[in-house]
């Protein structure tokens, strides 16, 4: 029978990332961390209907099943025996829609595979097709499905187009909102819609999902980039209070950086140039090649009227960095 890929999760260790950027997080939501099991049925067949179901369908339930048994970290051969399973997939479920364009089981299943089948490749633009074809078939799905799969397959439009990149975050917001109001969320719902509300600079909608996920669970990266929304929304005490909280207890050096970078940022903002340069300070004390902490102390010398530093801090930043444009630019 098929299954709902989305809710037997099993979270392994987040991959360290060196800086946060607007993303694709994300979610992280794709960093070496967690990988889907299966929890709940998609499409209910008892024992019996299993039984009496014609054979394609049957094979089809076989092969699913076996690759949602196999482990989201498996080696070499593991990954290549899931290749060789969503192949197949894609194959006989696209035989039994030749013959039956409609069978709601075959059009999951090939939606299913196709997303997961673009995983396996190494490019955008190969990605795509698959992509493309998943779509199709989960959008023929959500007209014939019984209403109880709507916020599934409204989910996996969402995540699809949003892999589809900015062009379709609009789509990809209506999808998984239209999900979450029937009543599916998925693990990383609230993810995605805080990726594409930062993209549009929609600083207060990130807020409202950062804190929905916080409540569901305490992450210090989460915690970073509610800090960063915090301040462009003029929310500073709360955004410094964050930040000095997951600097005074993370062990992941390139979060711990990235703090002291946003908060040196909001010091400068703020006319508080002694702070901030307290802070590129710290982060040269650990690591002297940072051209980035050297182009932000010559902005400070800058603004102090110490051209001398701030030459030679500019300077720095080229020994490190000598494709730095704003360096660059500066010492033209």
């Amino acid at each position: 029978m098929l299954l709902d890929y989305e809710r037997y999760q099993v979270k392994s260790k987040k991959r360290k990332k060196r800086k946060i950027v607007l993303f694709f997080f994300i979610l992280v939501l794709v960093g070496g961390g967690a990988y889907l099991f299966i929890s709940e049925v998609i499409l209910k067949t008892s024992p019996l209907e299993l039984l009496a179901a014609p054979s394609p369908i049957q094979e089809l339930d076989r092969l699913w099943t076996r690759f949602i048994e196999l482990s989201p970290e498996t080696d070499t051969a593991g990954q290549e025996e899931k290749l060789t399973i969503l192949t197949d997939l894609l194959e006989k479920s696209q035989a039994l829609l030749a013959d039956t364009p409609l069978d709601l089981r075959a059009l999951v299943y090939h939606g299913y595979a196709s997303y997961y089948r673009a995983r396996f490749e190494h490019s955008f633009e190969t990605r795509l097709p698959y992509y493309n074809q998943a779509l199709v078939s989960l959008r023929r799905a959500r007209i014939i499905a019984d209403p109880t799969l709507e916020g599934q397959l409204a989910y996996m439009l969402g995540r699809i187009y949003f892999y589809k990149r900015d062009y379709f975050y609009d789509l990809a917001e209506r999808y998984l909102e239209q999900a979450i109001h029937l009543g599916y969320k998925g693990q990383e719902s609230y993810e995605y819609l805080v990726v594409i509300n930062d993209a549009w600079g929609n600083a207060e909608r990130s807020i409202e999902y950062l804190e929905k996920v916080l409540k569901e669970r305490t992450d210090d990266m989460y915690l970073f980039r509610l800090a960063g929304n915090y301040w462009k929304v003029g929310r500073t005490e709360e955004a410094v209070r964050i930040l000095e909280g997951i600097i005074n207890r993370t062990d992941n050096e390139n979060l711990g950086r990235e703090c002291r970078f946003l908060l040196g940022e909001i010091s400068f903002a703020a006319g508080k140039f002694s702070a901030a340069e307290a802070q590129y300070r710290s982060i040269l004390e650990k690591d002297d090649d940072s051209a980035e902490a050297h182009f932000r102390l010559a902005l400070i010398y800058e603004k102090k009227g110490d051209y001398v530093q701030y030459r030679y801090q500019l300077r720095r930043t080229l020994e490190n960095d000598p494709g730095h444009s704003g360096a660059r630019s500066r010492l033209r």
